[in-house]
């Protein structure tokens, strides 16, 4: 199940299906307090389907560039896919305070 494991063959699952599993407790339970204090928000202000594009695109572009610059890395948690919550929460407060702006 960790992505960069068995370099060469073709098992396509492997770029989405890294997210599962997590090295300890502590990183699982920290991958689930951010992406519970950032997804939440961001899927009341943008929608589910558009978050869980986001969040899958972000753990596909993790694995991609993992496996590009280093693919014998065998890689476990969310931490792409929390980023790209991240930067997308970052740049919805830029528009609405850009929008508070214009309107105060």
């Amino acid at each position: 199940m960790w992505a960069g494991r068995d370099v060469g063959k073709l098992e396509p699952w492997r770029f989405l299906s890294y997210v599962l599993p997590h090295t300890s407790i502590a990183h699982l339970a920290l991958n689930v307090v951010v992406q519970t204090l950032v997804g939440v928000p961001a899927e009341a202000a943008q929608g589910t389907l558009r978050v869980a594009a986001i969040y899958a695109g972000g753990a596909l572009s993790g694995a991609v560039a993992t496996a590009v610059i280093c693919p014998a890395l065998q890689m476990a948690g969310s931490s792409a896919a929390i980023y790209a919550l991240l930067t997308s929460h970052l740049a919805d407060v830029f528009l609405v305070r850009k929008t508070l702006d214009e309107f105060l």
